[in-house]
């Protein structure tokens, strides 16, 4: 496990550099302690508690960018206030509740007030979700009394705890399980999208259906 202190200042170089580029925007006092494992496949873990209010903010320019546009968060809820504003929709989160984001497109996350909080970091093709299911679901708030969030989110507290005890390979298997949970917690969360990916049958069925009633 890697233990990192910065300020506001480095955290956003650090971002830019290492995982997603966002403006960093808190005041000349803060600092922010982050516990990160390595998962691998380019999977991270990490527990992060911020001394202060604090805004994330990933704007059109940085997002129309194809510098880590590929890239997933997912954040458990732990302390403080947490709530996060993409794609029209506004997530308030409750403790324990989960939210996802994706870099693709422009994000705000405000903490007016200390907070912690855990975060998966992972690239987008590593979920098992449709793409349109993907993008309906960020910015959703995920009930923390939700079984699925509830299993999701005691296995990564014990994740980031255990992970330096496994071995590389290891590693690799539980940031897959990880991702694997995160799928299972995402479901029915979003409304239902229509399948702009679907599979061939339920195309050719739709295609059928139309011919049928327009022809």
């Amino acid at each position: 496990m890697q233990i990192h202190e910065y300020s506001g200042e480095r955290l956003e170089q650090i971002a830019r550099e290492r995982f997603i580029p966002a403006n960093f925007r808190a005041r000349p006092d803060f600092r922010v302690r982050m516990a990160l494992q390595e998962m691998g496949e380019a999977v991270t873990l990490s527990r992060v508690y911020a001394a202060g209010p604090h805004r994330n903010v990933r704007t059109e320019r940085l997002a129309a960018r194809t510098s880590g546009d590929n890239m997933m968060i997912f954040i458990v809820h732990v302390a403080g206030e947490t709530s996060v504003h993409q794609r029209d929709r506004f997530a308030e989160l409750a403790l324990g509740a989960g939210v996802l984001s994706e870099a693709r497109s422009p994000w705000e996350i405000m903490c007016p007030t200390q907070s912690r909080c855990l975060l998966l970091g992972f690239s987008r093709e590593l979920l098992p979700l449709r793409t349109a299911e993907i993008t309906e679901s960020c910015a959703r708030s995920i009930d923390p009394s939700a079984p699925g969030m509830q299993m999701l989110s005691d296995y990564l507290t014990r994740l980031l705890n255990v992970a330096d005890s496994l071995t590389a390979e290891q590693r690799l298997d539980a940031g897959r399980a990880a991702i694997d949970l995160l799928a299972m917690a995402l479901r029915n969360v979003a409304p239902s999208v229509p399948g702009g990916d679907g599979s061939v049958r339920v195309l050719l069925d739709m295609m059928r259906a139309h011919v049928r009633d327009h022809l």
